[in-house]
């Protein structure tokens, strides 16, 4: 296969999860013309080996998430000079990003997010000044962001959430004129927000949501037109509500719930009529709460009084998070899309084709007898996937009167379940996950 140019491998079940799973990798180093070699989502398991840096020269694409590789990421694919497109997202890569990463200068998306990394983020990504994506999201990543970052200027999506990154966010952030996302939510950054934050004309999505930052929201978000999504809730931010959000005409998401705010809510809120989620929850506002324009209409209260819709809407939400293994703020979802709307439209033919594949994972077969009943096992598999989905989605409607009754959801749960352990897949490590109401573990 000399002239091999593509080999797409992608989203099919030839992984045992076994360590001689990518030994096949070995023999495509004569693959000279190689530039495609796609093998997501297939249950690989094992190291990625050390010939994977040995592949063609003139390999762009290189898409290996949504597997179960352990390991470290070899320094050596630096080789791969050439590469565009390097995903490792959803595995169980450890160790450090390594330094070498930097030598990838005609990078344009790199994924490593949902892995357990550690350390810092190299310095050497800022010479990936191609690169418009980048994704580190949901490993142990600690330190700060690194001031070469800021050497990448056409970068349009960053993702640094959910890791063990500190110190401020730098001031260079203003640099960033084609960002149209940034998720730095879940970390343990400090400091303000820089003013600077406004000059990114082109931002629609900015999540700094669960962080560790002070002092006030910066008037400059104002200027931030083309904004639909503001997430700040989770920090210790002070002082009012800037007046010159009013000026986000498109913002659909507005969340600046369990801050230190105060005075009154501004009234020029009511002219934002895109807006469908506003939560001033968990504050110390002050005043009456206006009554014209949208606020007669929004999906969440402003108040800091717990309802029982309000939890079912955020139980449907994190079922669904545990079916799909995606939150509502991941990338696969662009603005004005949503988790819920995903998966109800999934339902029913498509489920299978969006639940995590890790939860349809097959333990070893003893017995004749389990193979012949196999289809039927996952038939009834698949009957309790998109029942529970179901629930999700009831839970999670945008009208509260409209969503499920609690104790219509413990029935219905208690019904899956006596199916689920009927078929015997309730043990190991197939299914990843528990029944909701019975605790949950994450990935």
């Amino acid at each position: 296969m000399k002239d091999l140019w593509w080999l797409n491998l992608g989203q099919n079940n030839l992984g045992s999860g076994d360590a001689s799973d990518l030994r096949f990798i070995d023999s495509l180093t004569n693959c000279s013309k190689l530039q495609i070699f796609d093998f997501y989502a297939n249950g690989f398991g094992g190291v990625l080996p050390t010939s994977i840096a040995n592949l063609s020269s003139h390999l762009n694409e290189l898409l290996a998430g949504r597997n179960q590789i352990v390991g470290t990421i070899p320094g050596g694919i630096s080789n791969l000079v050439n590469l565009t497109k390097f995903s490792l997202e959803e595995n169980f890569f450890s160790g450090v990003i390594p330094f070498e990463i930097g030598k990838l200068r005609n990078i344009k998306l790199l994924d490593f997010s949902e892995n357990n990394l550690s350390g810092p983020i190299p310095a050497s990504i800022g010479n990936l000044t191609r690169i418009f994506k980048l994704y580190l999201q949901d490993n142990n990543l600690n330190g700060t962001i690194p001031s070469s970052i800021e050497y990448i200027s056409g970068l349009q999506t960053l993702d640094l959430s959910h890791n063990f990154l500190t110190g401020p966010i730098p001031e260079t952030v203003g640099l960033f004129s084609t960002l149209t996302f940034i998720n730095l939510a879940n970390n343990s950054f400090m400091g303000s927000l820089p003013l600077e934050i406004g000059k990114l004309n082109n931002l629609q999505k900015l999540d700094v949501s669960d962080n560790k930052l002070s002092g006030h929201i910066p008037s400059t978000l104002g200027y931030c037109l083309r904004l639909e999504s503001l997430f700040l809730w989770g920090n210790m931010f002070q002082g009012t509500i800037p007046p010159s959000f009013s000026s986000l005409k498109g913002i659909q998401i507005l969340d600046l719930s369990r801050n230190n705010l105060s005075g009154q809510i501004p009234e020029d809120l009511a002219a934002l009529v895109f807006l469908k989620n506003l939560n001033l929850s968990f504050n110390n506002l002050a005043g009456e709460v206006p009554l014209q324009g949208v606020f007669g209409n929004l999906k969440y209260g402003i108040g800091g009084r717990i309802s029982k819709e309000g939890d079912v809407y955020s139980y449907g939400v994190l079922l669904l998070e545990m079916l799909t293994a995606k939150r509502p703020t991941h990338k696969f979802f662009t603005i004005g899309e949503s988790l819920h709307e995903f998966c109800m439209l999934a339902l029913p033919e498509r489920v299978i084709d969006i639940v995590d594949s890790r939860l349809l994972l097959e333990e070893p077969v003893e017995a004749e007898n389990d193979a012949q009943n196999g289809s039927v096992r996952q038939a009834k598999i698949r009957e309790c996937l998109i029942s529970l989905m179901r629930i999700g989605v009831a839970c999670s409607a945008d009208s509260p009167g409209k969503r499920m009754n609690i104790k219509d959801v413990v029935t219905g749960l208690m019904t899956i379940k006596e199916v689920f352990l009927g078929v015997g897949i309730h043990g190991g490590r197939r299914l990843r996950m528990r029944l909701a109401g019975e605790g949950t573990s994450r990935e």
